[in-house]
């Protein structure tokens, strides 16, 4: 007995060791998958939260992960309930429950607050604090307002300008309830886009629902592509709030846009819809598109800037979005020449429709805005109605510009010729740039085969006395922060509004008679929509940006740079270790 029992128990302490071992073995195996699952829960969560194009891909590595940890746990099970039951198994599960409730109190917080949004601007200028007139629009809302913005988020190049778009349409989400939006790439919903007239991104459409009234602003003004690169171009717009508010004001019936057309100088009438020379279907389709239209009587009534805003009128005051000269034949009084330049001068927008033989004071005003109207007419002996070689037809537009673009043909009963050079146009300095002090822009123009007539009454060209061309029938002046005859005033590039103005060598063209014929009265529309497009019904200043930056020199910034890399760091990772072993 005695002499098996030796053999036997060291065979015994042989496989016990083996059992050990193997457990041993299966632990450490055990706690390398754990580890190795819990880094891929955690990459999986990263995934998920990050990237959006592999949510599916984290989900996978999410569950592989939790499946390695339980089988982990499984296979270490003795090992766990030991961590688990003893003393310092105590203490985690102390700590493991206060994460869970410190996670759990957070996720009620931010649930509280998601159903009650407040914000809280801290910046030094209040740049995100909303004006106290957007605040009383947006709660004198009594139809809800909806808003789209035409942006691409997936393209670099508008980022930047939808984030700033993005941040005030939800401010002004939170503010009312009878506010909504949403961001749509006009290029994946054109007819979303069209119906609303947008024909580039960066503009946002504000609209009531179930009704046609609409309005659209520019978040950003687009203005093409570079030709080097290729990247998209966009200027930011400064007076976003401001821009904002005006179609908000429009759709929601608190205010509309108002064109003052001219009277006293014998132009067209306003108000007899059986003359065929009177523009009152002009003025009942500018209605129709939700304006204001009134007479404008300049020995009566005094002209202030639109965007005096909320500042009460005078009686002997008219604050009006649009100015329009329909053909007039009397001349202006000198007084009324500096009414009209200085409501120019106040980033004023005026439409004149100017037929040839037009009265001299006319001419010499429109010569301060960088134009020229010729005293003749325009013949085209290859295009025009037939059989008067006088009334040309117009198929030459700008297709880079919003007032032609996708134009069809026009025609102009006895049409004056508009030149300018802006080879010649003097030059001002704004915000560090030198820019032309008007920038001319040709819209329409006549075929190769027109001539300039100056007797009004010949139909046939003379070579002797003509002259042949090209002749520009409607051009743009924008961009201008004075007349030629004045030296500009201090042009701050963050206030300052230049003109804008829209010559167009006939007023026929707009008549009772003609205004549905081809599109006439589109170019019509398409003139005063583009010269009101950024007029503002009230004022609110634009907000400065506060630029705060360290002056340093290259020391002191290694100094802040090595203490913020190591120094700080070190110190926390000093303090865990002077805490355990206090605690150890």
């Amino acid at each position: 007995m005695t002499s098996k029992s030796g053999p036997e128990n060291h065979n015994n302490g042989k496989r016990l060791e083996g059992i050990r071992a193997y457990v041993k073995e299966v632990g450490s195996v055990g706690s390398t998958s754990a580890l190795m699952g819990i880094l891929a829960m955690v990459v999986g969560l990263v995934l998920i939260g990050t990237v959006s194009e592999a949510k599916t891909f984290g989900l996978a590595i999410l569950i592989l992960g939790a499946v390695v940890v339980s089988l982990a746990g499984i296979a270490a099970r003795r090992a766990v309930t030991k961590s688990v039951t003893g003393r310092r198994g105590r203490y985690s599960a102390n700590t493991l429950l206060m994460i869970i409730s410190f996670l759990l109190l957070i996720g009620v917080l931010n649930f509280v607050f998601w159903e009650n949004p407040n914000r809280w601007d801290v910046t030094s200028t209040r740049q995100f604090t909303l004006a106290p007139r957007t605040l009383d629009v947006l709660a004198n809302l009594e139809t809800p307002v909806s808003a789209i913005a035409f942006f691409d988020r997936n393209d670099v190049d508008q980022r930047p300008y939808l984030e700033d778009v993005d941040n005030l349409l939800r401010e002004f989400a939170v503010r009312s309830n009878k506010f909504a939006y949403e961001v749509m790439d006009p290029d994946v919903e054109p007819n979303i886009a069209k119906q609303y007239g947008v024909t580039s991104p960066g503009q946002v459409a504000f609209f009531v629902n179930d009704s046609d009234s609409f309005d659209v602003a520019f978040g950003a003004r687009y203005r093409g592509r570079n030709p080097q690169t290729g990247d998209a171009i966009f200027d930011a717009n400064p007076s976003l709030e401001q821009d904002f508010v005006t179609p908000l004001l429009i759709v929601s019936g608190q205010e509309k846009k108002t064109a003052y057309f001219l009277t006293g100088h014998g132009e067209r009438d306003v108000v007899d819809p059986t003359s065929d020379d009177g523009i009152f279907a002009a003025v009942n389709a500018l209605t129709k598109e939700n304006f204001d239209v009134r007479p404008l009587d300049l020995s009566q009534k005094k002209i202030v800037p639109r965007r005096t805003g909320d500042q009460p009128l005078e009686k002997d005051q008219v604050a009006p979005s649009l100015v329009i000269i329909a053909g007039p034949v009397k001349d202006l009084m000198d007084d009324e020449v500096d009414e009209l330049t200085d409501f120019l001068e106040d980033g004023g927008r005026l439409l004149v429709l100017i037929d040839p033989g037009a009265p001299s004071s006319y001419i010499d005003f429109l010569s301060n805005w960088g134009v020229t109207v010729s005293k003749g007419n325009v013949i085209d002996e290859e295009d025009f109605l037939r059989p008067d070689t006088r009334v040309p037809f117009v198929t030459q537009h700008n297709t880079q510009n919003d007032i032609t673009k996708g134009l069809e043909r026009t025609y102009f009963p006895g049409v004056a010729a508009i030149q300018f050079d802006m080879a010649s146009m003097p030059p001002v300095v704004v915000g560090g740039q030198i820019l032309p002090q008007q920038n001319v822009i040709e819209i329409s123009r006549t075929s190769s085969g027109s001539w300039l007539v100056d007797d009004l009454a010949r139909s046939k060209p003379d070579s002797d006395l003509d002259r042949q061309g090209t002749f520009s029938t409607v051009v743009l002046v924008e961009d201008a922060f004075a007349p030629l005859d004045k030296s500009p005033k201090f042009i701050d590039p963050n206030s300052a509004i230049p003109a804008s103005l829209v010559i167009i060598g006939d007023s026929d063209f707009v008549t009772n008679k003609h205004f549905d014929n081809a599109s006439n009265g589109d170019l019509f529309l398409n003139s005063i929509n583009y010269l009101t497009g950024d007029v503002s019904l009230i004022n609110i200043r634009p907000k400065q940006v506060a630029r705060r930056e360290i002056l340093a020199t290259p020391n002191e910034f290694d100094v802040i740079r090595y203490t913020s890399w190591f120094v700080l760091p070190s110190l926390m990772a000093l303090a865990g270790i002077g805490i355990w072993w206090v605690r150890r």
